[in-house]
């Protein structure tokens, strides 16, 4: 089978019958032998903060002896 792809506009509909089809797969009959696997996690972050464009925020924790003071 060689790729394939769609757009919005060009999916095939979906119907009741596909469905139950779908949703009476075991997980160990599904083929992914041809999806690559992905090792390294580390540059990924959540869609909803990837397409805010916003920096990630970090806390930060500090200790402080009672010997210091506040102002």
């Amino acid at each position: 089978m060689g790729i394939v792809s769609y757009t919005m506009e060009t999916l095939p509909s979906v119907n009741e019958k596909e469905l139950d089809m779908a949703a009476a797969l075991k997980d160990e009959d599904i083929d992914c032998s041809d999806i690559p696997e992905i090792n390294n996690l580390t540059g990924l972050r959540p869609r909803h903060i990837r397409e805010t464009n916003e920096p990630e925020k970090a806390a930060d924790i500090f200790n402080l002896d009672a010997d210091i003071a506040v102002l």
